[in-house]
């Protein structure tokens, strides 16, 4: 009996102690836990916020490239407000280094942003991010945007740190007092349920296995419940019957354990085989473009990659074209980007007909393409190049609408132009532009248009301070009715004297003008002085008519036809001697606004020219619903029309076409007498060309129409 008491104590004593030491260690876990997952949640808040502002930096800065180049003001103030309205953003600028400001963008509903302008009383981006950088509630972060190893811009990006500071203290405080309460409570629990559930039927246990020990196999070991010890009970109890039994059941298991083995391999294959599949899909399209199944950017790169290996294994070499749509965005905001994915599609089944199978066609992105073409010299690339264009001039049939459109293609070669496929997408890209810039289809790279960037972006910068300073001038080019031989009108044309360069084409700087967002503002001046003159010409006593060109993007400005009606009322000119001239890219990228134009009832009186006309894809439509007064045959079709019989064949349908629908024809680029009574033969109402004038001042304007009505012709 004693015995047994003392044996009873010692199991009381080592239950006593395990009660303890796990109710110690589940109440150290558990405020443990709760200290840790505080921490871990501010760590987690602010390491996300991190990740969050350097994922939108490096995203800008792969973005923002193309924009710096080309001087897009405008779109890179669109990734600034785009980015500053994301959550926890403060502000994104980009700042040049000289530490001026390319971005004009401030949230100024943010409350962080609305006190620091207050206190510094400043609305500078340069400024507003001196003050906020050292401010320890924000997370100032910069990311350079390099090109050609010079650093374009570096992107500030500021983010809210205030949030980490609103993890509430209370989820802490419950944490440790309910991790306290459930401790005690599960101890208590423990040492109640050991003393019954374990401790007592561990003894029994006990006794039994060492009466197996001695080989009595007699006593059955009983213990109440449903749980592990019960079934190790009767796992005691059925060992007696199973030892007999041991050598036949080794058979039927290792049977069994085959039949799952096989199962379980067949299971595994079948698994296997739809992973694969499953992976593969993946692979196709995370390497396609989704839109037109094209290789994407990514497997066009490899694609180069593995070309410029085998050219150099085999001295060979390979093309790189980069293909943009003319007039796309135009087409895409006039009749809705649905319409603008059935042209792309259209592209994609197109373009692999001009190629070969070892060629790669792929889509970089909106309506920008590429392609490899491996072994291959520059006179076949440029044979490919314009294959492809061919490709493209059918006509695209939409849901709305039959259109046309063109392309222009950038070509690179290796290894002349480049031995990686970073220089060779740059200099394609680089000679995309050029031939877009000068209105050709295909342009082989010029190691001197690089030049252009940087004199871009001095010229950018000039031609703001020429706007403002009115260093710029209108010249006048005399227009003449062949019917009388007199002159009746004139066309207002820009012209721009360097202090530096000279004289700057207008092709050139009214190209930085509408890619930078000054075009408005050039507009409105070029409006205002052509204006201005014809008051003072009128106020003269002389009746001329004057010609103003107008751009697309000047038809984009809500407040155009608001801002031309005052103008006209602030000068007091007469409106039937105004007359407005559209492209007809302009009339078909914007048709609603140019009919909503010309029917304005405050403009009753401004007459409407189409220009250029024969250089678009789809104008005769509208040329029977425009209430247009003329069209001005294009100078390409007038300068050889007298040897070319093509020429003069377009001359004369474009003439008999307008006539009929009731307008007045005026040729352009009459450069000699022949030509000049080619057109009044056929018809043609009026001319202007060298041939009578270049643009002259507003000066020498009287005395010119002087002497050229007086003279005997």
């Amino acid at each position: 009996m004693k015995m047994k008491a003392k044996k009873s104590r010692k199991y009381s004593h080592i239950g006593n102690q395990f009660v303890i030491i796990v109710a110690g260690i589940i109440l150290i876990a558990l405020l443990s836990n709760a200290f840790f997952q505080y921490y871990k949640e501010q760590q987690k808040n602010l390491i996300d916020l991190l990740h969050q502002g350097e994922s939108i930096g490096e995203l800008l800065a792969s973005i923002s490239i193309e924009p710096l180049l080309v001087y897009d003001s405008h779109t890179i103030n669109e990734f600034a407000r785009n980015t500053t309205n994301q959550k926890n953003i403060i502000y994104t600028m980009y700042i040049d280094e000289n530490n001026n400001a390319l971005t004009n963008y401030l949230n100024t509903d943010n409350i962080t942003i609305q006190k620091t302008i207050e206190k510094i009383n400043s609305k500078n981006p340069v400024s507003l991010y001196n003050h906020l950088k050292n401010k320890n509630s924000i997370l100032n972060l910069s990311f350079p945007v390099t090109f050609n190893n010079e650093t374009l811009a570096i992107i500030k990006v500021g983010l809210d740190k205030e949030s980490l500071k609103f993890i509430p203290l209370e989820n802490l405080i419950t944490q440790v007092i309910s991790s306290v309460f459930f401790g005690l409570l599960m101890g208590i629990s423990i040492y109640i349920a050991f003393l019954r559930k374990v401790s007592e039927p561990v003894k029994m246990l006990n006794n039994s296995a060492n009466d197996i020990a001695i080989f009595k196999f007699d006593e059955e070991v009983k213990i109440k419940g449903n749980n592990e010890l019960t079934e190790l009970a009767n796992t005691f109890n059925s060992m007696r019957l199973t030892l007999k039994k041991a050598v036949i059941s080794r058979e039927v298991t290792l049977k069994e354990m085959a039949s799952l083995n096989t199962s379980l391999e067949d299971r595994v294959s079948e698994r296997t085989n739809k992973l694969e599949e499953l992976n593969a899909r993946i692979t196709h399209q995370a390497m396609h473009d989704p839109l037109t199944t094209l290789p994407n950017r990514i497997l066009v790169i490899e694609r180069l990659n593995q070309a410029i290996k085998y050219a150099h294994r085999n001295n060979s070499r390979l093309a790189v074209f980069i293909l943009d749509l003319n007039n796309f965005k135009d087409i895409n905001d006039t009749l809705g980007h649905p319409e603008g994915d059935i042209i792309l599609k259209q592209v994609a089944k197109r373009i692999p007909s001009a190629l070969r199978e070892s060629d790669t066609a792929g889509r970089l992105g909106g309506d920008e393409f590429a392609f490899v073409l491996p072994d291959i010299d520059e006179k076949n690339a440029l044979e490919v190049a314009y294959k492809i264009i061919d490709t493209l001039k059918p006509v695209f049939e939409l849901t709305s609408q039959n259109v046309e459109i063109g392309a222009s293609i950038g070509i690179a070669i290796f290894p002349e132009h480049g031995e990686d496929q970073s220089s060779l997408i740059r200099h394609a890209d680089v000679a995309m532009y050029e031939s877009k810039r000068h209105g050709s289809n295909v342009t082989l790279y010029n190691s001197n248009f690089d030049s252009h960037t940087p004199w871009r972006l001095a010229l950018m910068a000039d031609l703001r301070k020429a706007i403002d300073n009115n260093e710029l001038e209108l010249h006048y080019q005399p227009q003449v009715n062949l019917k009388t031989n007199k002159i009746y009108g004139v066309e207002a044309l820009l012209r721009w004297t360097h202090p530096k360069h000279g004289a700057v084409s207008p092709d050139q700087f009214i190209y930085i003008a509408e890619n930078s967002g000054l075009i408005n503002t050039l507009s409105e001046w070029v409006i205002n002085e052509a204006l201005l003159q014809l008051k003072k010409w009128q106020d003269s006593g002389l009746q001329l008519d004057i010609s103003i060109n107008i751009s697309a993007r000047n038809l984009q400005d809500k407040n155009f036809t608001k801002k031309l009606s005052s103008l006209i009322e602030q000068h007091q000119v007469n409106q039937k001697h105004i007359k407005l001239e559209f492209t007809e890219s302009t009339i078909m990228s914007n048709p609603d606004v140019v009919l909503s134009l010309i029917s304005h009832s405050s403009l009753s009186g401004i007459r409407y020219s189409i220009d250029d006309f024969g250089t678009g894809y789809s104008s005769l439509s509208y040329l029977k619903t425009l209430t247009v007064d003329e069209v001005k045959i294009d100078k390409s079709f007038v300068l050889d029309m007298v040897e070319n019989e093509n020429d003069a064949s377009i001359v004369r349908s474009i003439i008999e076409l307008t006539h009929n629908l009731g307008h007045l024809v005026v040729a352009e680029g009459v450069e000699t007498e022949n030509a000049m009574n080619a057109l009044k033969k056929l018809g043609c109402d009026s001319v202007q060309g060298y041939h009578i004038s270049k643009a002259i001042t507003s000066d020498l304007i009287p005395d010119f129409l002087n002497d050229y009505n007086h003279s005997d012709k």
